[in-house]
């Protein structure tokens, strides 16, 4: 009885506050009936509202939504019992910006006379003061840069819908005064591309908006919109592009960005240049009046010539862009601290919202011209007995030191597709981390206060003595502490003097900053049980996983080998207390195809190294991984002891193995992480382990050093 006078209060009192409000549907909005209620929808989003009269009331309703009548004027016209429904209705149409309080303006005859009324009108629509809105745009000066067939459309579409000042020019200011104009229009198939990357500078200097078009690769490319509130530049736009071209085109898009002519850029004909004209013309109609926000704000609007297809690409901001100044905000020690303790099983069922959830928020990173990646290629792959996911990306520098190129990279588990393909997105960003280096790092330090020397990753060489650092986090006392730069980008120039080994060790990427932080640890774990066995040389148990007690995964994973043909060999090398370290390796076609792998059991970390191994089976992919002294691990010369024991389930927390791994160490975790991977949902990390006896211990084994290496590989 309370809850039901609790509720008539509450429903009464948003009724009186409704009661002032004018709704003004927006213009752009449709509806139709789904048999048990209705879908709405609009240019920007859609909903459903269910009940078996909604779609009759909306019908009903819709019509008187012009902003002339109050909720109070359509709820006096009605029924007591059928207040609440209008109410309610109104109530999830303004909260959903399907609707919006229009204020009463007087338009008078006269207005409605105008010549421009349809604009004046549209305006209302979407915001209030339509006619000084409109007024500004009138006003406004308007400046078009370039030359032919789009800058006369696009100067003639601005006139037609009431602006007075549209000037047309090829001559490119160099000065912010020189820059007479309210907004800028920059068309780089006439000034260049490298006359648009200096008018950018010019226009920001001056504080005035730009909205620059260019053609690359037989598409238009309109945006995105510079102004003060951009955090993308044409910068971002120059290396999305760059590293999504394919070859030729790519060649083509360097020599127009170096001010050189090609004849390889397909003309805008007249059809193109009415169509582009109308709608950047209509950019600059959304940005002056302020009725909508623009298209191009952090994206870019893509035609394609041929077609005449138009699409919308967001546009993140590039790590080499001056403009994208944002920075991931790092994890507080305590923070990091307590989420590395949580224990997550890697393999386990993950519910069909949550995957879909994640899979949302990494799509802006996946977009075929100007996505952080390019495009998933994994459609026609088999998806049993693993799933298997693949994403293509450019621009990537080769860990191997080779040129920046389009590469493939693929990711396997158990369960579903989308999983499988956020480990390619994990693999991608750290490729993409270790391409651009500490050029988007927070903040680069002078000195360091952890000598390279006590690193894991130290090659042996002398250290430089002006080398710079970042920060770190410890796990074991929460301090920050200053490591250096090499160390945590060994891949990039501030590892030039190979003072680092060049190698992915410590390297992980997560959806939280927790799991990256995890992924790292477990890699640089792997990095030092490795070693350890290697350098000790005592003979090695193996676990066996043929009989007992099988978790799921594990008992999928065996029968999945027994289907291959495959008979792996299961190496343990887990250091005392620190969950479980294997190497896992099979023959093919006489060269063995390896997985390293540490987890919180050893259960686990034969789940991890068998879904790498059998998913490079499945997909003939490369025999190993891992990049640098581990890459040449050839685990057929190990010793072993001919002792197998069943895999170990008992789950060891990041807090335990840290404190295993002994007093004389500490483990460093360095946010990598990346601001255009982050909005994604990916984060990054850097992990390293220090040791007061040098790498991996007393006199272990370097890069160079003699061990049980593949006789190819040395």
């Amino acid at each position: 009885m309370s809850t039901h006078t609790t509720q008539t209060t509450r429903d009464e009192d948003t009724a009186g506050a409704l009661d002032a409000v004018r709704p003004l549907l927006r213009r752009d909005v449709l509806y139709a009936d789904t048999g048990q209620g209705v879908f709405i929808r609009h240019a920007d989003d859609a909903f459903v509202m269910r009940g078996s009269s909604i779609y009759r009331w909306l019908s009903v309703l819709a019509p008187h939504l012009d902003g002339s009548l109050t909720v109070g004027d359509l709820r006096s016209s009605l029924p007591e019992a059928q207040q609440q429904m209008l109410t309610s209705l109104v109530t999830v149409l303004l909260e959903r910006n399907f609707a919006r309080d229009s204020v009463p303006e007087e338009l008078g005859e006269a207005v409605l006379d105008h010549p421009f009324a349809g604009q004046i009108e549209f305006i209302r629509h979407y915001v209030d003061a339509p006619v000084q809105r409109f007024e500004r745009f009138r006003a406004a000066r308007v400046q078009i840069l370039g030359s032919g067939t789009l800058a006369e459309s696009t100067a003639r579409i601005l006139r037609d819908n009431g602006l007075e000042s549209a000037t047309v020019t090829d001559q490119v200011p160099t000065r912010p005064g020189d820059l007479a104009a309210d907004v800028v229009i920059a068309l780089g198939d006439e000034i260049g591309l490298d006359g648009v990357r200096a008018l950018a500078r010019v226009a920001a200097d001056a504080g005035v908006p730009l909205i620059p078009a260019v053609t690359v690769g037989g598409r238009t490319f309109v945006g995105p919109l510079l102004d003060a509130a951009s955090t993308t530049g044409v910068d971002s736009l120059i290396a999305r592009l760059g590293a999504g071209l394919d070859s030729d085109e790519g060649a083509d898009f360097w020599r127009r960005l170096a001010g050189q002519p090609s004849a390889a850029r397909p003309a805008v004909v007249d059809q193109h240049a009415s169509m582009l004209g109308t709608l950047i013309g209509f950019e600059a109609f959304r940005l002056l009046t302020g009725c909508l926000d623009p298209e191009t704000r952090e994206a870019v609007v893509v035609q394609n010539l041929e077609t005449l297809d138009i699409v919308k690409e967001p546009l993140l901001g590039h790590p080499a862009d001056p403009r994208a100044t944002d920075r991931v905000a790092e994890t507080p020690a305590d923070e990091l601290r307590a989420a590395v303790d949580v224990l997550l099983d890697p393999e386990a069922e993950v519910e069909s919202r949550a995957l879909h959830e994640q899979a949302d928020g990494y799509l802006d990173l996946v977009r075929h011209h100007t996505g952080v990646f390019r495009q998933f290629t994994d459609l026609e792959i088999d998806q049993s007995p693993l799933k298997v996911g693949r994403v293509e990306v450019g621009g990537l520098v080769g860990r191997d030191g080779s040129a920046a190129a389009r590469r493939t990279i693929t990711g396997f588990h158990t369960r579903t597709p989308l999983q499988a393909r956020f480990r390619a997105l994990c693999e991608a960003s750290l490729q993409y981390v270790d391409t651009w280096g500490p050029e988007a790092a927070r903040q680069v330090l002078e000195q360091v206060d952890v000598p390279v020397t006590t690193l894991d990753v130290w090659s042996g060489l002398a250290p430089q003595a002006d080398g710079t650092g970042v920060w770190a986090t410890s796990l074991v006392t929460g301090d920050r502490r200053r490591v250096p730069t090499a160390a945590a980008y060994p891949f990039s120039s501030a590892n030039a003097g190979q003072q680092v080994l060049t190698s992915t060790v410590g390297a992980g990427a997560a959806a939280t900053a927790a799991d990256a932080a995890i992924a790292g640890f477990y890699s640089a774990v792997t990095f030092r049980a490795v070693m350890t066995a290697v350098r000790r040389g005592a003979p090695l148990d193996t676990v066996e996983v043929q009989g007992g007690e099988l978790g799921t995964v594990l008992r999928f994973l065996t029968d999945t080998c027994r289907t291959l043909d495959l008979s792996p060999v299961l190496v343990d090398v887990s250091l005392p207390g620190c969950g479980g370290t294997v190497i896992a390796y099979v023959e093919r076609d006489g060269e063995p195809v390896v997985a390293l792998a540490t987890g919180a059991s050893v259960e686990l970390a034969v789940v991890d190294a068998l879904v790498s191994l059998v998913g490079r089976i499945q997909t003939d992919g490369p025999a190993t991984t891992e990049v640098g002294p581990l890459a040449d691990l050839d685990p057929r010369g190990l010793p072993l002891s001919g002792l197998s024991r069943p895999a170990a389930t008992e789950r060891l927390s990041v807090t335990a193995m840290t404190a295993a791994l002994g007093p004389d160490t500490d483990v460093l975790v360095v946010d990598t992480g990346l601001p255009d991977l982050a909005q994604g949902g990916i984060r990054t990390a850097r992990v390293l382990l220090t040791t007061a006896s040098g790498p991996s211990g007393e006199d272990a084994p370097l890069a160079s050093d003699d061990g049980p290496t593949h006789p190819e590989r040395r």
